[in-house]
């Protein structure tokens, strides 16, 4: 039995895989500017956080993020999301976030489980094939606890 992925198994993890890690943190830098001028131009409330905020302590990060604030989430499905703030978030009981992220899973779903959404901007949603669908978002949707503007 092969593997249906082992093209991509191999490409991230040669040569092409480093570059792009070794590239990440300059991308995101020079891109940042760009995303924050997006979501300022779709109506968004943006919190901006200072890059050196980022290797602030979790409690410290999620106090600064207000309730109502439009937070542009990284990571994909299951893979590299800031999970550790999205659990402090739920922690300290933010409510009425607009999560924008092209493929929430474990993160948004968390976030909607403690009603801390109010608005999500994304395309598919879901916990991977291994683990199925996103119950609590799909929860939060169908109540219209939530609102979706869906990009498929």
């Amino acid at each position: 039995m092969t593997d249906v992925n082992q093209q991509q198994i191999e490409y991230w993890n040669g040569k092409a895989g480093q570059t792009w890690a070794q590239a990440q943190q300059r991308l995101d830098t020079m891109l940042s500017p760009i995303s924050t001028a997006l979501l300022l131009r779709a109506g968004a409330r943006v919190t901006i956080l200072a890059p050196e905020l980022a290797e602030a302590f979790d409690a410290e990060l999620a106090a600064r993020i207000p309730d109502g604030s439009s937070l542009g989430l990284g990571g994909m499905f299951l893979h590299r999301g800031p999970f550790a703030l999205v659990r402090e978030l739920a922690r300290q009981k933010r409510r009425n976030l607009e999560i924008v992220k092209p493929s929430p899973g474990y993160d948004l779903d968390l976030l909607c489980r403690s009603h801390a959404v109010s608005r999500v901007r994304a395309g598919i949603v879901a916990m991977e094939g291994n683990f199925g669908l996103a119950p609590w978002y799909r929860h939060a949707i169908e109540r219209k606890e939530a609102q979706l503007e869906e990009h498929a």
